[in-house]
C-alpha cells in the first residue's frame, strides 16, 4: 500500500521556492539541511542540564539541612538555658567535671560557698581548697561513678573560704 519510492529534498531548494516540511509528503528526507546547535550537540545539552538540576537539587538539600541546624541550635540553646536555670536556683551545690576533674559548670550556691561569686571556677581542679587526702577521695568517689556507671552516696566535711565547717552528703 505505500510507495516504494522516498522522497529527498534538497533545503536549499525548499528554501528557494518557499516550502515548509509541513508542506512535503510524509516520510520525506531533506538533504543539506544545516544542522542546528540543539541537534549536533545535544547530548552536551542534557548533560549540562542534568549537572544543573543535581546542582539545584543538592543546594535544595543543603539549605533544607542549614535550616534543619539552625532550630536544633536554637531547641539546645532554649534548653541549656531551661537546665542552668534549673541548676543555678537549686538550693544545693551543684557542679559538673570532666574525666580530669576539671570543673565544666558549677552553679550559683557553689559560688556562694566559696564566696567567691564573680571568680570563673570553669576549667579549674575541683577541691583545689581541700587537703590531698580528701582531694583523693573525692577523686576516688568520681572514679567510682565513672568506672561503675552508678551514683554514689558519701558524707564529706568542708570548710568554705571564710572557715565555716560544713558536713556534706554528696551524692555523684
Amino acid at each position: 500500500g505505500e510507495s516504494p519510492n522516498l522522497f529527498l529534498f534538497d533545503h536549499f531548494e525548499l528554501a528557494r521556492f518557499h516550502l515548509k516540511k509541513a508542506d512535503l509528503p510524509r516520510g520525506s528526507k531533506i538533504i543539506n539541511a544545516p544542522k542546528s546547535i540543539l541537534n549536533e550537540y545535544a547530548h552536551w545539552v542534557v548533560g549540562g542540564v542534568l549537572v544543573f538540576v543535581l546542582q539545584l537539587v543538592l543546594i535544595l538539600v543543603l539549605i533544607n539541612t542549614m535550616r534543619q541546624r539552625r532550630l536544633a541550635e536554637a531547641s539546645l540553646r532554649e534548653s541549656d538555658a531551661r537546665f542552668r536555670a534549673f541548676v543555678d536556683h537549686s538550693p544545693s551545690i551543684m557542679y559538673m567535671k570532666d574525666l580530669h576533674h576539671n570543673l565544666t559548670m558549677v552553679n550559683t550556691k557553689y559560688r556562694e560557698f566559696h564566696n567567691d561569686g564573680d571568680s570563673n571556677f570553669i576549667g579549674t581542679r575541683g577541691g583545689k581548697t581541700f587537703d590531698e587526702a580528701k582531694r583523693r577521695k573525692v577523686e576516688a568517689l568520681d572514679r567510682k561513678v565513672i568506672d561503675g556507671g552508678v551514683a554514689i552516696t558519701s558524707d564529706l566535711s568542708v570548710a568554705s573560704d571564710d572557715g565555716d565547717k560544713r558536713e556534706f552528703i554528696i551524692t555523684k
